[in-house]
């Protein structure tokens, strides 16, 4: 990952926002990031589309037209900087796509062709769906319906944001995902709730916040896997509070897919003092899906069933 310029954030120094600072007050993440482009250097990266299509493993048939558009963040979504009126930028120079292309047999291509006068070729994806929700001031709770009307998602993260760092802000980092005191997380589809997540925070960045931190790896089907997520029971109430909830029967939202549910998804927060300024609530769903194409290589969705 540090190829495309990730470095870690340091937990409860999200928001430092002086890259020269001593280390013992220094977000260490910012600051290595900083070393790559201080006195506006030059800095290559790499990394993969974050595209669904392309984290399907599947190889997409010749002769389907296929455009891709990126959309940069704004500078100061992306910039951390202090001081009044920052106005510092990123200048993209150079951007290449690099893509694989495989070569078939001729006899292969005909078998291909074949089997497409009868049927589509099928790619599953799990499609990803961000949705926001501004909580305001002052507020204890957060009741809000049909977060997601329709076919049901098979997984579900939510985290919370200050909505400055939302909307671009230089002075504040847009993933220090803060826990605000919240008590109890809670997600209902067609009025059955999943388990809820009862925690504790305080001030210290302590409290009895285990259950948070388990669902990293019970809703992300990591748990009893030898495999982490980079987050330590430290960092996540500093930080990193992030709640992940799988929705499918089995509880397996990653070996397979499973029959489509439809309804409408509630959410439920509730916090153990008032919201000292308006939060944004961050609702990432990843959707089981199907695209398919056809022998005129017209492409063919409907993520609505």
């Amino acid at each position: 990952m540090t190829a495309g310029l990730y470095y870690k954030d340091t937990s409860g120094k999200m928001d430092v926002v002086n890259p020269l600072a001593a280390d013992a007050n220094a977000n260490m993440g910012l600051k290595k990031r900083h070393s790559f482009i201080a006195t506006s250097r030059s800095c290559d990266m790499s990394g993969p589309l974050h595209a669904d299509i392309c984290f399907q493993e599947r190889l997409i048939i010749p002769g389907v037209d296929i455009k891709v558009k990126l959309v940069r963040s704004p500078n100061n979504f992306c910039l951390l900087a202090g001081g009044e009126n920052p106005a510092y930028k990123v200048i993209i120079q150079e951007a290449v796509l690099r893509v694989r292309r495989v070569t078939v047999s001729p006899t292969l291509r005909i078998d291909h062709e074949k089997f497409l006068d009868k049927t589509t070729a099928k790619y599953p994806i799990s499609r990803v769906e961000v949705k926001s929700i501004a909580i305001p001031q002052g507020l204890l709770s957060l009741d809000r319906e049909n977060v997601f009307l329709g076919v049901l998602p098979k997984r579900v993260v939510m985290a919370l944001v200050h909505s400055e760092a939302y909307h671009g802000s230089y002075a504040k980092n847009a993933f220090n995902f803060h826990h605000y005191k919240v008590t109890r997380v809670a997600l209902s589809a067609n009025g059955e709730t999943y388990k809820p997540i009862q925690v504790q925070f305080d001030d210290a960045g302590t409290g009895l916040y285990i259950r948070g931190y388990e669902t990293l790896f019970s809703g992300m089907d990591k748990m009893f896997a030898d495999s982490g997520n980079l987050i330590s029971r430290e960092d996540y109430a500093k930080g990193y509070a992030l709640y992940a909830i799988d929705l499918t029967p089995d509880l397996t939202s990653s070996e397979h897919f499973n029959p489509v549910q439809t309804g409408n998804v509630r959410l439920s927060i509730q916090f153990a003092q008032a919201l000292p300024h308006t939060v944004t609530c961050l609702v990432y769903a990843e959707f089981e899906s199907l695209i398919e194409i056809d022998k005129s290589r017209n492409v063919i969705f409907d993520f609505s069933t």
